[in-house]
């Protein structure tokens, strides 16, 4: 899709939903060599209530919309607004067959040994579906890669995958 706008992308990289938007994004498109998903969830229907409350599908049923907040954000900003057609668009997708579908693209999953937000066994999912992955597992990171070490670490991998020839 970016090439056909005159563009010349060589890797695209997100964190937590956005490492699932760039796992779809190479499913859908396969264009882009190389993809890097940061602390990607696999397992798209855990961790909702635990992260959003219990009522949570009473809630969004009911107003549509709600403010959410991530009770398990350790720092920086934990709200946004969710909706129930975002929370039914996340329930629809099926990281199988989304993985499945990547075939020229070499997909980099980094995810942190830490992690509270998304268990490291979803990362390990990426790997059983995934035709050209990788997968580095940060002993000891959390879901933000907080403190120095822990980030300094996991942008050194990103980038020197990035640029690798």
């Amino acid at each position: 899709m970016l090439q056909s706008k005159g563009k010349t992308v060589l890797a695209i990289l997100g964190h937590s939903k956005g490492g699932d938007s760039v796992v779809t994004y190479a499913a859908k498109y396969d264009d882009i060599p190389k993809i890097v998903n940061v602390s990607g969830r696999f397992h798209l229907d855990k961790g909702i209530t635990s992260r959003f409350g219990e009522d949570v599908f009473v809630r969004l049923k009911k107003e549509k919309r709600i403010q959410a907040h991530d009770v398990t954000a350790s720092s920086g900003p934990d709200g946004w607004t969710l909706t129930e057609q975002d929370m039914n668009a996340r329930l629809s997708h099926n990281m199988i067959a989304i993985c499945q579908a990547i075939q020229k693209c070499t997909v980099l999953t980094i995810h942190g040994g830490a992690d509270k937000t998304t268990p490291v066994e979803d990362a390990h999912e990426f790997t059983k579906y995934i035709k050209h992955h990788r997968l580095v597992v940060i002993e000891g990171a959390s879901h933000n890669y907080n403190g120095a070490e822990h980030s300094k670490e996991m942008i050194q991998i990103a980038v020197e995958f990035m640029t690798a020839v």
